[in-house]
């Protein structure tokens, strides 16, 4: 049987309890059947059986405790532990067990989560469209694009006069008040000159009426 990598982090255990809407456990011992893969360590600290051998990637690791931690915050880093080091009778706290064990584990740095867009408040602040029907628009016009030679070459000729990749990239990753999507939008309209924006209607009318052509008989 593999050795099984535990986290520990500075997280108190009934903190992490009530955010997983977890009864805790009376001990460490318990802790192993009441509420795994949590397991308190002191006061002040968690252990999570991350279900993961101890050899496997520490970034892949890494990203599974981020999961299991559904969301609360951790600071600094933080030390896996392989689960032979562990003691159901449990620990003082969380600095504890990091002198006692610290040296036959490894620190890594949790994946940070990108922030949740809200859709509904896209929506509404884009007319109430709602997102459905955003995402059906925009598979439509990739399906446009990819029938319509002309179509496509007119997207990429906007593109370029717009600066192309490089241009999209410093509004998304460069720009951190862009406000995601809708921020991304707004700066491509203000970018784009008046024939440019005429130009991207059309595509627009033609892309919401797709089957006007296959009607004419």
């Amino acid at each position: 049987m593999s050795i099984e990598a535990i986290a520990v982090v500075r997280i108190p255990y009934a903190e992490l309890c009530a955010a997983r809407d977890l009864t805790p456990a009376g001990g460490a011992a318990a802790a192993r059947k009441e509420t795994a893969p949590y397991v308190p360590v002191g006061e002040d600290g968690t252990a999570i059986f991350t279900g993961r051998s101890f050899s496997d990637n520490p970034e892949e690791v890494a990203a599974e405790v981020a999961g299991l931690l559904g969301g609360v915050e951790t600071t600094g880093r933080v030390l896996l532990l392989p689960d032979k080091v562990w003691n159901d009778e449990g620990f003082v706290g969380y600095d504890a067990l990091v002198e006692e064990a610290g040296e036959l584990g490894e620190w890594v740095e949790l994946p940070q989560a990108a922030p949740a867009m809200d859709l509904g408040a896209v929506a509404a602040m884009m007319g109430g469209m709602d997102p459905a029907a955003m995402a059906q628009q925009l598979q439509q016009a990739q399906q446009l694009m990819a029938q319509s030679p002309a179509a496509a070459k007119a997207a990429e000729s906007m593109m370029k006069s717009m600066g192309g990749g490089d241009a999209m990239a410093a509004m998304m990753g460069n720009n951190p008040q862009m406000g995601g999507l809708l921020g991304m939008a707004q700066q491509m309209l203000s970018n784009m000159s008046d024939d440019q924006r005429a130009s991207l209607e059309q595509l627009a009318q033609s892309m919401l009426s797709p089957g006007d052509d296959d009607d004419e008989s």
